[in-house]
């Protein structure tokens, strides 16, 4: 009986850790996704400024 208990924490401890991957995974997407558009806003910006370079 025991054992079945371990068992289930076990797997409820398991299906935790993964979605807090899961989250971690989501989290690092958008902020990769939030660097390129800050990368691409200020290349706007740097172009305005300096319209004559090569």
């Amino acid at each position: 009986m025991a054992d079945l208990i371990h068992d289930k924490i076990f797997i409820a401890l398991a299906i935790i850790a993964i979605a807090a991957y899961g989250g971690i995974l989501i989290r690092q997407i958008r902020a990769e996704d939030d660097l390129k558009e800050i990368k691409n806003r200020l290349q706007v910006i740097y172009d305005k400024l300096d319209p004559h370079r090569d």
